[in-house]
């Protein structure tokens, strides 16, 4: 997780574990993980209602835009990048496009890092 003015926090989240709580279901992660595809909501004027608190609370530090976008792995499992911006107006459609070839570009090499650490924690048991 990188945020404006602060060190890189190394923040990595498996979501077998989150999929029955709150801060999972109804999130954009569910989302990707149901339908593969990506999750866009503009977070100005205002957030609606009925959207997760995760876009509410991120909106109430000044977020104006939030994408998440799906990173299918071969076998199945599902990797995301989400990207958030505090930037007037939002994302532009060419920030979609580079941020979309960044997650092309990205999948296969977190894929086999995953597969990395899988056998790592396999060698382990």
């Amino acid at each position: 997780v990188w945020t404006r003015g602060r060190p890189l926090d190394r923040d990595r989240v498996a979501r077998a574990g989150l999929r029955r709580s709150p801060a999972y279901i109804g999130s954009p992660l569910e989302h990707i993980d149901r339908t593969g595809t990506a999750f866009r909501l503009r977070l100005e004027p205002a957030v609606p209602a009925a959207a997760h608190p995760l876009l509410h609370r991120l909106a109430a530090q000044g977020a104006t835009d939030y994408l998440a976008l799906p990173m299918p792995f071969a076998d199945g499992r599902m990797a995301s990048l989400v990207a958030v911006t505090d930037r007037c107006g939002g994302f532009g459609a060419d920030d979609i496009g580079q941020l979309g070839a960044l997650a092309e570009a990205l999948s296969p090499v977190l894929e086999a890092a995953a597969a990395r650490h899988l056998a790592r924690m396999q060698g382990q048991a």
